[in-house]
């Protein structure tokens, strides 16, 4: 199991790229792995995109933290479609 933590650079982020929707305020954010760690070991870089003009902006960056969990949940191909022991109302 892995996290990455993320640090943003709030003065690279332009005030248009904040926009309101129904209830809140967004940014979207996306953050793409690094071909190698860079000297601060930073494996992550932060983007945002301009919605206007569809350009990548640099905001940020962040490190993975790999550890090991012993309640992982279990591998993906360990899921039963037949198992109907849930709470769904579908």
């Amino acid at each position: 199991m892995s996290i990455i933590n993320i640090k943003i650079k709030r003065q690279h982020i332009h005030k248009d790229a904040v926009y309101p929707g129904e209830k809140y305020t967004y940014l979207n954010l996306s953050v793409a792995r690094m071909k190698e760690p860079d000297q601060y070991g930073n494996t992550h870089s932060v983007y945002y995109y301009d919605r206007e003009t569809k350009e990548k902006h640099y905001c940020g960056n962040g490190k993975e933290f790999v550890f090991e969990d012993e309640q992982a949940p279990p591998p993906q191909d360990a899921w039963n479609p037949d198992d109907t022991n849930d709470d769904l109302p579908f």
